[in-house]
């Protein structure tokens, strides 16, 4: 679709990583990538360094916390769907272990480009992913905590929240990049 850069790409969790590795790869063939947004996508070292132990211990924390603080049918429909969501692919096309399993075991190379991290506020403590991009990007990394959870952070109201956030950084990222000389953007 576009066959020049800048390229702009972006993605949100496991998306967020291939997004990673295509503007790695498009820069180390010469393309002007003007910015990766990443949507609460963990660094998978990082990742892997915290434990599988230790992540799920947290993600149980936060969801009963939470399940504790509804009420009602609202406790229920998170419960199950939390359940639900333990049980089916996430992508019906491809089983979801393959995805993970790549993902989980691809290593970031250094990126000397710019990086826009958005998280939700509403996450389990230990998924945090900013530590984990720090150490590979050794470009800009610009970090933003957003309004919901994983998934509620994509829809009404927080995603008017992000997209701002999201023109905010294009916005001031374009400037940036149309500034340098073009070789110096590679």
């Amino acid at each position: 679709m576009q066959p020049t850069g800048p390229y702009y790409i972006g993605g949100w969790c496991v998306d967020g990583i291939i997004a990673f590795e295509a503007a790695a790869q498009l820069m180390s063939e010469g393309a002007d990538i003007g910015s990766v947004v990443l949507l609460h996508s963990p660094n998978p070292l990082h990742y892997q360094r915290m434990g599988a132990s230790s992540v799920r211990l947290s993600k149980l924390k936060y969801h009963w916390k939470k399940i504790r603080r509804l009420r009602g049918p609202a406790r229920w429909s998170y419960a199950a769907a939390r359940l639900r969501g333990a049980a089916e692919p996430v992508t019906p096309w491809l089983p979801t272990s393959v995805l993970q399993n790549a993902a989980l075991k691809y290593e970031p190379r250094s990126y000397r480009g710019s990086v826009l991290l958005l998280q939700p506020i509403e996450r389990p403590s230990i998924l945090d992913y900013r530590q984990g991009w720090e150490e590979v990007v050794t470009g800009t990394l610009e970090f933003f905590v957003c309004p919901g959870d994983h998934n509620t952070m994509l829809g009404p109201p927080n995603v008017e929240i992000l997209a701002g956030r999201i023109r905010a950084h294009l916005g001031s990222t374009a400037v940036s990049a149309a500034s340098l000389p073009k070789a110096a953007r590679r």
